[in-house]
């Protein structure tokens, strides 16, 4: 039997809410009544942008909680602070840009841009306690869904998809969240770093580094912010490969920068990368 709109008087709250997501592009789907298990078969694969199929999720279930797929799906990586213990802990480690915030139970989600060219899925406690994340494989409970506890998830004002554009998520971020396929280093190549050498060794870990050096950032005017950038570079290298590695890709990071930083500075961040990431280097 075909549900048509007309059975009902008007659309629910959730289901208005549904379809601006997908008109916003991001992929929706039904949640259990407060609650945040998904009722479709497939769970987050169900997710669709079609209206029509919204509409036929949430007609006969008007009060089932909306989710949104993160990933490349949407476009979406969303980390969940649930506390003042995780609040704490990111801060310490992490300087977030403002972008879209959602006000939940006990913390907030902060919604960012999925960087192309990088993997990133699902962790928990990952970065921290009380400090989850959701990307590719994974979807977020949306506003106005409403929590097991009775809270109504709402946009923190100033800080809705139609006030604010998402902020990139943060370079330090993406650095912490990647891992490496196969733990073990590489050899010294004994040759001057050629980013295509590491493509083929045929290593996934390498791949992924690859592809992430390719979009990190350069600095052709300000200082401010360089020694970030190569300190999570050499966090990332030093996982796959050997000291004398770590030293070329930094050094082939810097050269393309405006005024480039020294190479005191540069052995000041390598050693700093080795003791962050707790454990030595090969050589």
């Amino acid at each position: 039997m075909t549900i048509s709109r007309s059975t009902r008087s008007r659309a629910s709250n959730l289901e208005i809410a549904a379809h601006e997501y997908v008109a916003n592009g991001w992929p929706v789907l039904p949640l259990e009544p407060r609650g945040k298990k998904p009722t479709t078969r497939h769970g987050y694969k169900d997710a669709t942008r079609s209206h029509e199929q919204v509409a036929k999720y949430w007609i006969p279930k008007p009060d089932a909680n909306v989710g949104i797929a993160t990933g490349a799906a949407s476009g979406l990586f969303v980390l969940d602070i649930d506390g003042h213990e995780g609040e704490a802990a990111i801060a310490r480690r992490f300087d977030l840009p403002r972008t879209a915030q959602v006000r939940t139970s006990k913390g907030r989600h902060l919604y960012f841009a999925m960087p192309e060219g990088v993997r990133l899925g699902l962790s928990v406690n990952r970065l921290a306690k009380q400090a989850d994340t959701r990307g590719d494989g994974g979807y977020i409970v949306a506003p106005p869904s409403v929590h097991p506890s009775g809270h109504v998830y709402g946009w923190t004002p100033g800080c809705a998809p139609d006030e604010i554009e998402l902020a990139p998520l943060p370079h330090p971020l993406i650095f912490a969240l990647m891992k490496p396929a196969e733990p073990t280093r590489i050899a010294s190549s004994a040759r001057p770093f050629d980013p295509n050498h590491l493509i083929r060794r045929g290593r996934t870990a390498l791949l992924a580094f690859r592809a992430f050096l390719a979009r990190a950032p350069r600095y052709l005017a300000e200082r401010e912010g360089r020694n970030d950038a190569a300190f999570g570079i050499a966090c990332f290298a030093i996982k796959v490969m050997s000291l004398s590695d770590v030293h070329a890709v930094v050094r082939h990071w810097n050269a393309d920068n405006k005024d480039p930083l020294g190479e005191t500075e540069i052995n000041a961040v390598i050693n700093s990368a080795s003791r962050q990431v707790g454990r030595g280097v090969t050589s």
